[in-house]
């Protein structure tokens, strides 16, 4: 049997509210009339991705769970602003294009993903070192931009959505063909 068959993908996000989602599914429509080479993602599936934990068995998603629970009693709603579109690497050799999101009462996001890295090495989970960038990724290259990217950089219709979040979730990520499919495992509100 596979070593996967009975694992799940597993990441931590904090979700849109569905109203945001909206407003981003109609930019996204318009981004992918404009540039092709890009497999642009379901408005659906839009989120902020705190850690993503790859494959994980039951006791581990328990573990997860638990880190999850004592966490979310310490941080409140946090409210966003989206900004510009960047690319990783950069613009002049993307691979990935994101939305730029800023949080505009505080910077609990960072403290929050960076204590939930720390909680999560503690209990053995491998954390992505790489510094940590609020941001909702728009879509993936997959061929030859038909369009120089620098023009997406100025794409003024997404800019300066603001939204609540009053959440976060651990997901399941199933990988399809016609792009990853989202579940949400659990949620945690936050009290504040």
């Amino acid at each position: 049997m596979e070593e996967n068959a009975k694992k799940r993908r597993i990441f931590i996000a904090l979700n849109l509210p569905r109203e945001i989602k909206k407003d981003l599914a109609e930019a996204l429509v318009k981004l992918s009339g404009e540039v092709g080479g890009v497999k642009w993602v379901k408005p659906d599936g839009l989120h902020l991705t705190l850690h993503f934990l790859g494959y994980l068995d039951e006791p581990q998603i328990e573990k997860v769970m638990a880190v999850m629970d004592e966490l979310a009693k310490k941080f409140g709603s946090m409210n966003f602003e989206a900004g510009g579109i960047g690319a990783f690497p950069a613009l002049t050799n993307p691979r990935v294009f994101f939305l730029d999101c800023r949080q505009t009462n505080g910077r609990t996001v960072y403290e929050m993903q960076k204590k939930l890295g720390e909680k999560l090495s503690e209990n053995g989970f491998t954390i992505d070192s790489r510094p940590w960038q609020a941001h909702l990724t728009l879509g993936r290259v997959k061929g030859r931009l038909s369009q120089s990217a620098f023009s997406l950089s100025r794409y003024e219709k997404i800019k300066n959505k603001n939204f609540t979040v009053k959440s976060f979730e651990l997901m399941e990520s199933k990988l399809r063909p016609d792009g990853a499919a989202y579940k949400v495992v659990m949620s945690y509100k936050f009290p504040l």
